[in-house]
């Protein structure tokens, strides 16, 4: 690490229902390899170092069990710096159980949090049940970035979690208008807006990404 660069430790936690993929993604972007190998998980974390804008992340990712229908968020996973939420693009039940995990996590945080979507198995297009823009409107609603990720192949996964970092540490405050600044990351074709997600009852859209 050189002199410039200053080291955060952040703390990012995977939410969704069993077998979406959250511990191949976890593979994915950590080992850079991801394992057909099906096993339900009770609970993994990994440990990674990443560079991003001067900033050498020492991250903690964790990895939890599915989560079904009005699940209840652990309270260690409350304290998490970032979230990353996924559903299957080939399974709606998933989609609907996403946002039963939102409003369990809305209802457990009263604070501006730092929040990305993901639909996982994006190339599985034969079998594929929820279209983008469902996803991109949820991502909306909810203030969140989103993208759609293939864990088989690494698409927009390691995107994913850099666009995650960047709403946990924001490298600027931009002149914003409404509820956010909209910037352009054309090697992905997403489009990012510079805050995070607000829980609550007063809940507003900051952040989108599609």
């Amino acid at each position: 690490m050189s002199n410039s660069q200053r080291r955060l430790k952040r703390t990012i936690t995977l939410l969704g229902s069993t077998s979406v993929g959250k511990s191949t993604l976890c593979s994915r972007f950590v080992y850079n390899r991801a394992s057909t190998d099906y096993e339900p998980t009770i609970r993994n974390q990994f440990q990674h170092k990443i560079t991003l804008n001067s900033v050498e992340y020492d991250l903690q990712i964790q990895d939890t069990a599915g989560l079904e229908r009005y699940p209840t968020i652990s309270e260690g996973y409350i304290n998490s710096d970032g979230f990353i939420l996924v559903y299957s693009t080939t399974d709606n039940q998933s989609f609907q159980i996403i946002q039963d995990i939102f409003i369990s996590l809305s209802n457990e945080l009263n604070k501006t949090i730092p929040l990305v979507l993901v639909g996982n198995k994006s190339d599985l297009i034969e079998k594929r049940k929820v279209s983008s823009a469902d996803g991109e409107a949820l991502a909306k609603e909810w203030g969140a970035a989103f993208f759609e990720t293939s864990a088989l192949d690494g698409k927009n996964v390691t995107d994913s979690f850099i666009a995650l970092l960047n709403l946990i540490d924001p490298i600027q405050k931009m002149g914003q208008s409404g509820n956010g600044v909209k910037k352009m990351d054309k090697s992905s074709g997403a489009h990012i807006h510079s805050q995070g997600l607000t829980t609550g009852p007063s809940a507003k859209s900051s952040c989108v990404v599609s």
